[in-house]
């Protein structure tokens, strides 16, 4: 029933809506909120879409999180890791190419998020300094 405007007015659906609402709450958390309608603006994305919102937020998280190692981890590292980052969205589900993203639990913390995002990273482009 909760869902049931969402659906009517978007076409939005149950799963897309709680991937969203995972998603948000991660958002909240790395203090990006404030950045999503820009995002989705400036890139000219349907606003009426579900999965404009999803993209959105899995890149504003992937951009953080590499903000948040920036100091860490070689640059190039990072670099790589940004030129190889493309979130996958359909119908069915949506996911970034990083486990600590798509696996958060929001009983983690964030700085155990943090580690783990910077461990994936160093492991699929490199050594750290």
């Amino acid at each position: 029933m909760e869902y049931e405007l969402l659906k009517c007015l978007f076409g939005w659906y149950p799963l897309d809506i709680k991937k969203l609402t995972e998603l948000f709450e991660l958002a909240q958390k790395l203090n990006v909120v404030d950045e999503i309608m820009d995002y989705v603006e400036e890139a000219s994305f349907d606003k009426a879409d579900i999965n404009s919102y999803i993209y959105a937020i899995i890149d504003l998280i992937f951009e953080r999180l590499c903000d948040e190692i920036q100091d860490e981890v070689d640059e190039e590292i990072i670099e790589r890791a940004r030129d190889d980052f493309s979130p996958y969205i359909n119908y069915m589900d949506s996911w970034s190419n990083y486990d600590s993203i798509d696996g958060y639990d929001s009983e983690k913390s964030i700085e155990k998020l943090i580690e783990e995002f910077k461990k994936e990273i160093i492991e699929k482009y490199g050594e750290e300094d």
